[in-house]
């Protein structure tokens, strides 16, 4: 399997890399990877995620317990079972449930029904990631695409929470690597221009777009650009207003969705 490689000191690097030890080619690139760098952390909690899940399907007495272990290992080791998650920026490397028993165990019947191919594109992170975290643990979108303009400075060090080490750092790189150690399954892009055509419209026109660009002439040209394709704007929100991700009310002929947020 093609890996991402271990560059602590890239800034560009946001994907994980999955490592499947049931396959031999893949067993030998996790190996070449310890053999090459010894001093990455092993975080193995896979048989705590296995109970979890058990408890989650209220799978309980001994004869339910070994024909499910039976039936979810198939044959495999606990060391083959699931994917172990490379991340180089962490210098870690996670072991997982398999995609399908992850999103079982994190999610509830009604957000495990997310509607297939919907796509989420965020303008300038910094400003949304309350409003990101909450639609990637709801698993409202089937792919993210995040674009900033501006590399990380020290006034954005408030809304980022970030630290000195990230200083020029892609506000989009640092989301989607947040993201990735959310939900490491999600497909992610990174843009640097959040008016680039290939944010709104490369693999598939978005779904949605959650604005929260601090500039108004920036700001303008979204929407007007997001209104001439159709696509729903989630504007900044207010304190104390929320947004269902589950609804997909009728897009507004400026682009904005007819009722984007509620009081809670």
């Amino acid at each position: 399997m093609k890996m991402s490689p271990f560059l602590p000191q890239s800034s560009q690097v946001y994907r994980p890399s999955f490592f499947d030890l049931s396959r031999p080619m893949d067993r030998l690139a996790f190996d070449d990877l310890l053999h090459r760098f010894p001093q990455l952390e092993l975080v193995d909690q896979i048989e705590t995620q296995l109970h979890a899940l058990m408890e989650a399907l209220q799978i309980s007495n001994y004869e339910q317990i070994s024909r499910f272990l039976e039936d979810e290992l198939g044959g495999r080791t606990f060391e083959q079972y699931g994917v172990w998650v490379y991340y180089p920026w962490l210098h870690k490397v996670v072991h997982l449930l398999p995609r399908e028993a992850f999103y079982q165990l994190r999610l509830t019947e009604e957000e495990l029904d997310v509607e297939p191919g919907r796509k989420v594109g965020i303008a300038d992170a910094q400003r949304s990631w309350p409003l990101v975290r909450r639609l990637v643990r709801e698993q409202a979108c089937t792919e993210l695409r995040i674009a900033s303009s501006l590399p990380v400075g020290l006034q954005q060090f408030r809304l980022l929470e970030a630290g000195i080490h990230e200083l020029g750092q892609s506000p989009s790189i640092r989301l989607a690597r947040q993201i990735a150690e959310l939900d490491p399954y999600l497909p992610i892009r990174c843009y640097d221009d959040p008016l680039a055509e290939d944010f709104f419209l490369e693999g598939g026109k978005l779904d949605l777009l959650i604005d929260g660009t601090p500039k108004l002439s920036q700001h303008d040209r979204l929407h007007q650009r997001a209104a001439a394709l159709g696509v729903p704007v989630i504007p900044r929100l207010e304190p104390g207003e929320s947004y269902s991700f589950r609804e997909m009310p009728a897009v507004r002929p400026d682009g904005h969705l007819a009722s984007a947020a509620s009081g809670r």
